[in-house]
Protein backbone atom coordinates (compact mmCIF):
# COMPACT_ATOMS: atom_id res chain seq x y z
CA UNK A 1 0.00 0.00 0.00
CA UNK A 2 1.41 3.10 -0.80
CA UNK A 3 1.59 5.95 0.79
CA UNK A 4 0.06 9.28 -1.42
CA UNK A 5 -2.59 11.63 0.48
CA UNK A 6 -4.70 14.04 -1.34
CA UNK A 7 -6.44 16.28 0.49
CA UNK A 8 -8.40 19.03 -1.24
CA UNK A 9 -10.93 22.26 1.02
CA UNK A 10 -11.34 25.68 0.35
CA UNK A 11 -9.19 28.54 0.78
CA UNK A 12 -11.25 31.40 1.15
CA UNK A 13 -14.91 32.00 -1.12
CA UNK A 14 -12.16 32.43 -4.61
CA UNK A 15 -9.48 29.73 -3.70
CA UNK A 16 -8.84 25.65 -3.39
CA UNK A 17 -6.13 24.35 -1.68
CA UNK A 18 -4.95 20.68 -2.50
CA UNK A 19 -2.13 19.66 0.11
CA UNK A 20 -0.38 16.65 -1.93
CA UNK A 21 1.92 13.81 0.08
CA UNK A 22 4.78 11.84 -1.13
CA UNK A 23 6.68 9.46 0.74
CA UNK A 24 10.56 10.34 0.78
CA UNK A 25 12.72 7.07 0.48
CA UNK A 26 16.63 6.73 0.88
CA UNK A 27 16.84 6.72 -3.37
CA UNK A 28 16.13 9.19 -6.08
CA UNK A 29 12.01 9.64 -5.78
CA UNK A 30 10.02 10.47 -8.87
CA UNK A 31 6.66 11.19 -8.67
CA UNK A 32 3.80 13.14 -11.06
CA UNK A 33 0.56 14.57 -10.78
CA UNK A 34 -2.28 14.65 -12.89
CA UNK A 35 -4.39 17.49 -12.57
CA UNK A 36 -8.30 16.44 -14.37
CA UNK A 37 -10.51 20.29 -14.03
CA UNK A 38 -13.91 19.31 -15.87
CA UNK A 39 -15.76 22.82 -16.34
CA UNK A 40 -19.08 22.88 -18.47
CA UNK A 41 -19.00 24.48 -21.75
CA UNK A 42 -20.99 26.89 -20.99
CA UNK A 43 -18.15 29.04 -18.52
CA UNK A 44 -15.97 29.09 -21.18
CA UNK A 45 -12.94 27.94 -19.38
CA UNK A 46 -10.83 26.91 -22.31
CA UNK A 47 -7.18 27.49 -24.24
CA UNK A 48 -8.93 31.10 -26.10
CA UNK A 49 -10.55 32.24 -23.63
CA UNK A 50 -7.67 31.09 -20.79
CA UNK A 51 -4.60 29.79 -21.87
CA UNK A 52 -1.58 28.77 -20.06
CA UNK A 53 -0.24 31.76 -19.30
CA UNK A 54 -3.12 33.19 -16.92
CA UNK A 55 -3.92 29.60 -15.34
CA UNK A 56 0.03 29.25 -14.15
CA UNK A 57 -0.54 32.92 -13.00
CA UNK A 58 -3.60 31.56 -10.66
CA UNK A 59 -2.00 28.82 -9.77
CA UNK A 60 0.52 28.92 -6.81
CA UNK A 61 2.50 25.95 -5.90
CA UNK A 62 4.44 25.74 -2.71
CA UNK A 63 6.48 22.39 -1.69
CA UNK A 64 7.49 21.91 2.02
CA UNK A 65 8.87 19.16 4.74
CA UNK A 66 5.83 17.13 6.49
CA UNK A 67 6.10 18.20 9.69
CA UNK A 68 7.22 14.97 11.68
CA UNK A 69 5.00 12.26 13.63
CA UNK A 70 6.67 12.50 17.31
CA UNK A 71 4.00 11.93 19.98
CA UNK A 72 4.34 13.70 23.41
CA UNK A 73 5.85 10.47 25.28
CA UNK A 74 8.57 10.05 22.76
CA UNK A 75 8.88 14.11 22.66
CA UNK A 76 10.39 13.67 26.51
CA UNK A 77 12.41 10.02 26.34
CA UNK A 78 16.01 10.45 26.86
CA UNK A 79 16.76 7.89 24.25
CA UNK A 80 14.60 9.24 21.23
CA UNK A 81 17.49 11.34 18.88
CA UNK A 82 14.86 12.71 17.02
CA UNK A 83 13.18 14.51 19.05
CA UNK A 84 13.72 18.65 18.84
CA UNK A 85 14.17 18.56 22.79
CA UNK A 86 16.59 15.83 23.17
CA UNK A 87 18.33 18.00 19.98
CA UNK A 88 18.37 21.24 22.01
CA UNK A 89 19.41 19.55 24.94
CA UNK A 90 22.21 18.40 23.53
CA UNK A 91 22.86 21.73 21.27
CA UNK A 92 23.08 23.75 24.41
CA UNK A 93 25.56 21.41 26.07
CA UNK A 94 27.84 22.23 23.27
CA UNK A 95 27.08 26.07 22.80
CA UNK A 96 30.78 27.11 23.30
CA UNK A 97 32.59 25.35 21.26
CA UNK A 98 30.86 26.43 17.69
CA UNK A 99 28.18 29.15 18.64
CA UNK A 100 27.26 30.14 15.36
CA UNK A 101 26.28 26.57 14.58
CA UNK A 102 24.99 25.70 17.63
CA UNK A 103 22.49 28.70 18.03
CA UNK A 104 21.53 27.79 14.01
CA UNK A 105 20.66 24.72 15.04
CA UNK A 106 18.50 25.56 18.05
CA UNK A 107 16.45 27.71 16.23
CA UNK A 108 15.66 25.55 13.64
CA UNK A 109 14.44 22.78 16.36
CA UNK A 110 12.58 25.11 18.67
CA UNK A 111 10.39 26.29 14.94
CA UNK A 112 10.62 22.66 14.22
CA UNK A 113 9.19 21.92 18.03
CA UNK A 114 6.08 24.15 17.90
CA UNK A 115 4.92 22.75 14.13
CA UNK A 116 5.05 19.40 15.94
CA UNK A 117 2.98 20.22 18.92
CA UNK A 118 0.44 22.21 16.43
CA UNK A 119 0.01 18.73 14.20
CA UNK A 120 -0.10 16.73 17.61
CA UNK A 121 -2.76 19.18 18.96
CA UNK A 122 -5.20 18.74 16.07
CA UNK A 123 -4.93 14.94 15.79
CA UNK A 124 -5.63 15.17 19.31
CA UNK A 125 -8.43 17.42 18.78
CA UNK A 126 -10.01 15.48 15.34
CA UNK A 127 -9.95 12.29 17.41
CA UNK A 128 -12.15 13.39 19.98
CA UNK A 129 -14.58 15.23 17.48
CA UNK A 130 -14.91 12.34 15.96
CA UNK A 131 -15.97 10.65 18.85
CA UNK A 132 -18.10 12.76 19.87
CA UNK A 133 -20.33 12.86 15.93
CA UNK A 134 -20.28 8.67 16.21
CA UNK A 135 -21.87 9.26 20.45
CA UNK A 136 -19.29 6.92 21.72
CA UNK A 137 -19.67 6.34 25.52
CA UNK A 138 -17.43 8.37 27.49
CA UNK A 139 -16.20 5.54 29.50
CA UNK A 140 -14.44 4.39 26.24
CA UNK A 141 -12.60 7.92 26.09
CA UNK A 142 -11.76 8.68 29.77
CA UNK A 143 -8.53 6.21 29.66
CA UNK A 144 -7.37 8.51 26.29
CA UNK A 145 -8.30 11.58 27.65
CA UNK A 146 -6.42 10.94 31.28
CA UNK A 147 -3.67 9.72 29.48
CA UNK A 148 -3.42 12.91 27.12
CA UNK A 149 -3.21 15.39 29.69
CA UNK A 150 -1.24 13.62 31.41
CA UNK A 151 1.10 13.35 28.64
CA UNK A 152 0.74 17.15 27.66
CA UNK A 153 1.55 18.46 31.23
CA UNK A 154 4.80 15.90 31.50
CA UNK A 155 5.89 17.54 27.98
CA UNK A 156 5.16 21.05 28.68
CA UNK A 157 7.15 20.54 32.35
CA UNK A 158 9.87 19.45 30.31
CA UNK A 159 10.09 22.28 27.60
CA UNK A 160 9.20 24.86 30.12
CA UNK A 161 12.53 23.40 32.78
CA UNK A 162 14.91 24.63 29.64
CA UNK A 163 13.96 27.87 30.51
CA UNK A 164 16.52 27.90 33.30
CA UNK A 165 19.23 27.41 30.55
CA UNK A 166 18.27 29.89 28.13
CA UNK A 167 19.07 32.61 31.00
CA UNK A 168 22.72 32.22 30.81
CA UNK A 169 25.41 34.83 29.84
CA UNK A 170 26.62 32.52 27.26
CA UNK A 171 23.15 32.41 25.29
CA UNK A 172 22.56 34.76 22.73
CA UNK A 173 19.43 37.38 23.37
CA UNK A 174 18.15 36.12 19.53
CA UNK A 175 18.10 32.14 21.58
CA UNK A 176 16.22 33.41 24.48
CA UNK A 177 14.09 35.19 22.16
CA UNK A 178 13.55 32.45 20.11
CA UNK A 179 12.75 30.09 22.87
CA UNK A 180 9.85 32.56 24.10
CA UNK A 181 8.50 32.57 20.62
CA UNK A 182 8.57 29.06 20.73
CA UNK A 183 6.76 28.75 24.17
CA UNK A 184 3.84 31.42 22.90
CA UNK A 185 3.31 29.68 20.17
CA UNK A 186 2.97 26.68 21.52
CA UNK A 187 0.45 28.20 24.21
CA UNK A 188 -1.70 29.88 22.14
CA UNK A 189 -1.99 26.55 20.33
CA UNK A 190 -2.97 24.17 23.05
CA UNK A 191 -5.55 27.44 24.15
CA UNK A 192 -6.89 27.51 20.42
CA UNK A 193 -7.08 23.34 19.90
CA UNK A 194 -8.69 22.51 23.63
CA UNK A 195 -10.96 25.98 23.65
CA UNK A 196 -12.61 23.88 20.18
CA UNK A 197 -12.40 20.42 22.13
CA UNK A 198 -14.33 21.96 24.87
CA UNK A 199 -16.97 23.62 22.44
CA UNK A 200 -17.58 20.10 21.32
CA UNK A 201 -18.07 18.44 24.42
CA UNK A 202 -20.25 21.15 26.05
CA UNK A 203 -22.89 20.42 23.49
CA UNK A 204 -22.69 16.85 23.97
CA UNK A 205 -24.59 15.01 26.85
CA UNK A 206 -22.11 12.33 27.17
CA UNK A 207 -18.77 14.04 27.03
CA UNK A 208 -19.56 17.11 28.59
CA UNK A 209 -17.85 15.26 31.78
CA UNK A 210 -14.07 16.95 30.26
CA UNK A 211 -14.93 20.27 29.73
CA UNK A 212 -13.71 20.88 33.24
CA UNK A 213 -10.31 19.80 32.45
CA UNK A 214 -10.37 21.52 29.30
CA UNK A 215 -11.30 25.03 30.89
CA UNK A 216 -8.65 24.30 33.83
CA UNK A 217 -5.86 23.94 31.11
CA UNK A 218 -6.14 27.24 28.94
CA UNK A 219 -6.92 29.04 31.81
CA UNK A 220 -3.17 27.83 33.01
CA UNK A 221 -1.95 28.48 29.63
CA UNK A 222 -3.54 32.18 29.66
CA UNK A 223 -1.53 32.94 33.12
CA UNK A 224 1.90 31.47 31.80
CA UNK A 225 1.94 33.98 28.94
CA UNK A 226 0.20 36.99 31.34
CA UNK A 227 3.72 35.52 33.94
CA UNK A 228 5.86 35.92 31.02
CA UNK A 229 5.05 38.92 29.17
CA UNK A 230 4.11 37.43 26.10
CA UNK A 231 2.47 39.91 23.81
CA UNK A 232 -0.44 37.89 22.93
CA UNK A 233 -1.31 38.36 27.01
CA UNK A 234 -1.12 41.62 27.17
CA UNK A 235 -4.15 41.79 24.76
CA UNK A 236 -7.65 43.03 25.60
CA UNK A 237 -9.57 40.57 23.67
CA UNK A 238 -12.99 42.73 24.65
CA UNK A 239 -11.54 46.05 22.48
CA UNK A 240 -11.47 45.50 19.02
CA UNK A 241 -8.16 46.51 18.12
CA UNK A 242 -6.84 44.01 20.86
CA UNK A 243 -8.85 41.59 19.25
CA UNK A 244 -6.89 42.07 15.86
CA UNK A 245 -3.75 42.04 17.66
CA UNK A 246 -3.60 38.65 19.21
CA UNK A 247 -5.43 37.38 15.80
CA UNK A 248 -2.06 39.04 13.94
CA UNK A 249 0.31 38.04 16.57
CA UNK A 250 -1.23 34.29 16.22
CA UNK A 251 -0.69 34.63 12.61
CA UNK A 252 3.27 35.69 13.08
CA UNK A 253 3.98 32.87 15.32
CA UNK A 254 2.73 30.60 12.84
CA UNK A 255 4.87 31.62 10.02
CA UNK A 256 7.65 31.66 12.18
CA UNK A 257 7.49 27.98 13.29
CA UNK A 258 6.40 26.38 9.84
CA UNK A 259 8.27 28.57 7.22
CA UNK A 260 11.49 26.27 8.77
CA UNK A 261 9.70 23.19 6.68
CA UNK A 262 9.22 25.23 3.47
CA UNK A 263 11.96 24.21 0.65
CA UNK A 264 13.20 27.31 -1.38
CA UNK A 265 12.34 27.70 -4.79
CA UNK A 266 14.25 28.85 -7.76
CA UNK A 267 12.89 29.10 -10.93
CA UNK A 268 14.55 27.87 -13.74
CA UNK A 269 14.76 29.83 -17.21
CA UNK A 270 15.49 26.31 -18.97
CA UNK A 271 12.26 26.34 -20.46
CA UNK A 272 12.65 29.65 -22.12
CA UNK A 273 16.04 28.63 -23.12
CA UNK A 274 14.93 25.27 -25.03
CA UNK A 275 11.91 27.17 -26.46
CA UNK A 276 14.13 29.54 -28.08
CA UNK A 277 16.82 26.89 -29.39
CA UNK A 278 13.44 24.93 -30.92
CA UNK A 279 12.36 28.28 -32.66
CA UNK A 280 16.33 29.42 -33.39
CA UNK A 281 16.85 25.45 -35.09
CA UNK A 282 13.24 25.80 -37.12
CA UNK A 283 14.06 29.47 -38.50
CA UNK A 284 17.81 28.12 -39.35
CA UNK A 285 15.77 25.05 -40.77
CA UNK A 286 13.47 27.39 -42.64
CA UNK A 287 16.02 30.42 -44.04
CA UNK A 288 18.31 27.21 -45.37
CA UNK A 289 15.01 26.03 -47.76
CA UNK A 290 14.33 29.32 -49.05
CA UNK A 291 17.72 30.50 -49.90
CA UNK A 292 18.01 26.52 -51.60
CA UNK A 293 14.95 27.92 -53.41
CA UNK A 294 16.50 30.94 -54.41
CA UNK A 295 19.69 29.64 -55.76
CA UNK A 296 17.62 27.11 -57.68
CA UNK A 297 14.87 29.71 -58.87
CA UNK A 298 17.74 31.89 -60.10
CA UNK A 299 19.50 28.47 -61.80
CA UNK A 300 16.16 27.65 -63.49
CA UNK A 301 14.07 30.51 -64.60
CA UNK A 302 14.91 34.15 -66.10
CA UNK A 303 15.21 36.79 -64.04
CA UNK A 304 12.09 39.26 -63.39
CA UNK A 305 10.02 36.76 -64.99
CA UNK A 306 6.65 35.74 -64.11
CA UNK A 307 7.70 32.24 -63.25
CA UNK A 308 10.46 33.12 -61.50
CA UNK A 309 8.49 35.47 -59.25
CA UNK A 310 5.55 33.04 -58.61
CA UNK A 311 8.64 30.58 -57.14
CA UNK A 312 9.99 32.83 -54.80
CA UNK A 313 6.77 33.85 -53.73
CA UNK A 314 5.85 30.01 -53.01
CA UNK A 315 9.05 29.48 -51.36
CA UNK A 316 8.70 32.23 -49.21
CA UNK A 317 5.23 30.87 -48.17
CA UNK A 318 6.66 27.10 -47.66
CA UNK A 319 9.42 28.46 -45.22
CA UNK A 320 7.20 30.08 -42.82
CA UNK A 321 5.29 26.77 -42.73
CA UNK A 322 8.16 24.92 -42.39
CA UNK A 323 9.38 26.84 -39.31
CA UNK A 324 5.93 26.46 -37.72
CA UNK A 325 5.63 23.42 -38.49
CA UNK A 326 8.90 22.23 -37.15
CA UNK A 327 8.38 24.78 -34.11
CA UNK A 328 5.09 22.77 -33.49
CA UNK A 329 6.87 19.40 -34.36
CA UNK A 330 10.05 19.58 -31.80
CA UNK A 331 7.85 20.36 -28.92
CA UNK A 332 5.60 17.45 -29.41
CA UNK A 333 9.33 15.31 -29.55
CA UNK A 334 10.92 16.80 -26.88
CA UNK A 335 7.67 17.20 -24.46
CA UNK A 336 9.28 16.86 -21.32
CA UNK A 337 12.37 19.33 -22.33
CA UNK A 338 9.89 22.08 -23.45
CA UNK A 339 8.26 22.50 -19.26
CA UNK A 340 5.81 25.06 -19.22
CA UNK A 341 7.08 26.11 -15.70
CA UNK A 342 10.07 24.64 -13.75
CA UNK A 343 12.21 25.26 -10.87
CA UNK A 344 14.90 24.05 -8.53
CA UNK A 345 14.10 23.07 -4.69
CA UNK A 346 16.66 24.07 -2.17
CA UNK A 347 15.69 22.79 1.81
CA UNK A 348 16.29 25.94 3.80
CA UNK A 349 18.40 24.31 6.37
CA UNK A 350 21.67 24.06 4.27
CA UNK A 351 20.53 25.66 1.12
CA UNK A 352 21.52 22.35 -0.64
CA UNK A 353 19.34 21.38 -4.12
CA UNK A 354 17.53 18.31 -3.55
CA UNK A 355 14.89 18.15 -5.97
CA UNK A 356 13.07 20.06 -8.81
CA UNK A 357 9.79 19.80 -10.50
CA UNK A 358 8.65 20.19 -13.80
CA UNK A 359 5.06 21.45 -14.79
CA UNK A 360 3.09 21.12 -18.17
CA UNK A 361 -0.19 22.78 -19.14
CA UNK A 362 -2.84 21.61 -21.35
CA UNK A 363 -6.69 22.11 -22.91
CA UNK A 364 -8.81 19.53 -23.99
CA UNK A 365 -12.37 18.64 -24.40
CA UNK A 366 -14.15 15.14 -22.57
CA UNK A 367 -13.86 13.08 -25.23
CA UNK A 368 -10.05 13.51 -26.10
CA UNK A 369 -9.27 12.56 -22.23
CA UNK A 370 -8.49 9.14 -20.91
CA UNK A 371 -10.91 6.25 -20.50
CA UNK A 372 -10.03 5.48 -17.29
CA UNK A 373 -10.06 9.29 -16.27
CA UNK A 374 -13.13 9.72 -17.82
CA UNK A 375 -14.58 6.65 -15.64
CA UNK A 376 -13.30 8.29 -12.38
CA UNK A 377 -14.93 11.36 -13.36
CA UNK A 378 -18.10 9.63 -13.58
CA UNK A 379 -19.10 10.01 -17.34
CA UNK A 380 -20.33 6.62 -18.04
CA UNK A 381 -23.20 7.41 -15.58
CA UNK A 382 -24.37 10.68 -17.42
CA UNK A 383 -27.58 9.56 -19.70
CA UNK A 384 -27.32 11.53 -23.07
CA UNK A 385 -23.56 11.86 -22.76
CA UNK A 386 -22.81 11.58 -26.43
CA UNK A 387 -25.86 14.64 -27.81
CA UNK A 388 -25.02 16.82 -24.37
CA UNK A 389 -22.21 19.27 -24.86
CA UNK A 390 -18.68 18.08 -24.50
CA UNK A 391 -16.90 19.30 -20.83
CA UNK A 392 -13.84 21.35 -21.32
CA UNK A 393 -10.85 19.64 -19.14
CA UNK A 394 -7.72 21.86 -18.36
CA UNK A 395 -4.82 18.98 -17.68
CA UNK A 396 -2.21 20.26 -15.34
CA UNK A 397 1.04 17.54 -15.27
CA UNK A 398 3.53 17.85 -12.54
CA UNK A 399 6.72 16.31 -12.56
CA UNK A 400 8.84 16.08 -9.08
CA UNK A 401 12.12 14.49 -8.46
CA UNK A 402 13.75 14.16 -5.22
CA UNK A 403 16.98 13.22 -3.64
CA UNK A 404 15.96 10.81 -0.98
CA UNK A 405 20.11 10.52 -0.17
CA UNK A 406 20.69 14.12 0.45
CA UNK A 407 17.64 14.89 2.24
CA UNK A 408 18.17 11.74 4.38
CA UNK A 409 21.71 12.87 5.38
CA UNK A 410 20.54 16.12 6.17
CA UNK A 411 17.29 15.57 7.78
CA UNK A 412 17.15 11.73 10.20
CA UNK A 413 13.28 12.02 11.00
CA UNK A 414 12.25 12.96 7.48
CA UNK A 415 9.40 10.56 6.03
CA UNK A 416 7.62 12.69 3.12
CA UNK A 417 6.91 16.00 1.40
CA UNK A 418 4.39 18.23 1.14
CA UNK A 419 3.47 19.98 -1.54
CA UNK A 420 0.58 22.44 -1.52
CA UNK A 421 -1.42 23.92 -4.52
CA UNK A 422 -3.99 27.00 -4.73
CA UNK A 423 -5.80 27.68 -7.37
CA UNK A 424 -7.67 31.27 -8.09
CA UNK A 425 -11.29 30.43 -9.17
CA UNK A 426 -12.07 34.02 -10.50
CA UNK A 427 -11.76 32.93 -14.44
CA UNK A 428 -14.10 30.04 -13.50
CA UNK A 429 -17.17 32.23 -12.14
CA UNK A 430 -16.91 34.97 -14.17
CA UNK A 431 -19.41 34.23 -16.80
CA UNK A 432 -22.02 32.50 -14.37
CA UNK A 433 -25.29 33.31 -13.82
CA UNK A 434 -27.52 34.87 -10.88
CA UNK A 435 -26.59 32.64 -7.87
CA UNK A 436 -30.25 32.00 -7.50
CA UNK A 437 -33.52 31.60 -9.04
CA UNK A 438 -37.10 31.63 -8.26
CA UNK A 439 -39.07 28.20 -8.00
CA UNK A 440 -42.87 27.58 -7.41
CA UNK A 441 -44.64 25.17 -6.33
CA UNK A 442 -47.84 23.88 -4.67
CA UNK A 443 -48.42 22.89 -1.23
CA UNK A 444 -51.85 23.14 0.60
CA UNK A 445 -53.74 24.01 -2.47
CA UNK A 446 -51.77 27.46 -2.69
CA UNK A 447 -48.97 27.80 -4.88
CA UNK A 448 -45.76 28.63 -3.12
CA UNK A 449 -42.59 30.23 -4.43
CA UNK A 450 -38.88 30.42 -3.25
CA UNK A 451 -35.72 31.12 -3.90
CA UNK A 452 -33.24 28.11 -4.77
CA UNK A 453 -29.52 28.49 -5.25
CA UNK A 454 -28.12 27.85 -8.82
CA UNK A 455 -24.79 26.07 -8.72
CA UNK A 456 -22.17 25.17 -10.75
CA UNK A 457 -20.10 21.81 -10.69
CA UNK A 458 -16.66 21.66 -11.64
CA UNK A 459 -15.07 18.03 -11.18
CA UNK A 460 -11.69 17.86 -10.11
CA UNK A 461 -9.79 14.08 -11.00
CA UNK A 462 -6.41 13.59 -9.21
CA UNK A 463 -3.65 11.49 -9.90
CA UNK A 464 -1.07 10.42 -7.74
CA UNK A 465 1.92 7.93 -9.54
CA UNK A 466 5.00 6.78 -8.35
CA UNK A 467 7.33 7.06 -12.04
CA UNK A 468 9.42 3.67 -10.56
CA UNK A 469 7.15 1.59 -8.91
CA UNK A 470 4.13 2.15 -11.08
CA UNK A 471 1.44 2.33 -7.93
CA UNK A 472 -1.44 5.20 -8.36
CA UNK A 473 -3.80 6.79 -6.49
CA UNK A 474 -6.48 8.25 -8.23
CA UNK A 475 -9.32 10.91 -6.14
CA UNK A 476 -12.34 12.33 -7.38
CA UNK A 477 -13.42 15.70 -5.55
CA UNK A 478 -16.07 18.28 -6.70
CA UNK A 479 -16.55 22.20 -5.95
CA UNK A 480 -19.66 23.33 -5.82
CA UNK A 481 -19.44 26.98 -6.88
CA UNK A 482 -21.89 29.91 -7.84
CA UNK A 483 -21.49 33.34 -9.08
CA UNK A 484 -20.71 34.33 -4.78
CA UNK A 485 -17.67 32.19 -5.50
CA UNK A 486 -16.88 28.44 -3.89
CA UNK A 487 -19.50 26.93 -1.65
CA UNK A 488 -18.33 23.41 -0.58
CA UNK A 489 -15.71 20.52 -2.18
CA UNK A 490 -17.61 17.29 -2.08
CA UNK A 491 -15.27 14.08 -2.08
CA UNK A 492 -16.53 11.53 -4.48
CA UNK A 493 -15.38 8.02 -3.24
CA UNK A 494 -14.15 5.85 -6.17
CA UNK A 495 -16.35 2.82 -6.86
Amino acid sequence: MNEFKCLVKEHGRFQIELKLRYPVKNIMNRYSLQMFIYTPQVLAVDKRNYGTTAFLKDLKVMTRISTPDIIFTNMVREDCEISPLFRIKAELKNILLDRKKQSYNIIYELRTLASIVRVQMRKARVFLIKRIEKQEEPELLENWFEEFCKDLDVFLNNFRDLKKDFVNPDIDQVLRTAYDWADESISLNIQRELGIMHKYCRVSENMNIFCRRLNDTVLNEMKHRKHHNYPSAEADIKKRVSGEAIVYRQSVLKKWSQSVMYLNKEQSFQPERITQIIAGTAAAVAMSFAVAATILTNRYFPQNTVFWGLALVFAYILKDRIKETLRSGLKVIFPMAVADRMSTLKDAAVQKRIGHYKSFVSFHTAENVPYDINKARGMERKPFQDILPSENVILYNHIIRLDGKKIYRIHKRIDSITEIIRLELHKFIQLMDDPDQLYYYSENNNLQKKRLRRVYHINLVTVLADKRSGEKNTYHHRLILNRDGLLRVEHIKQK
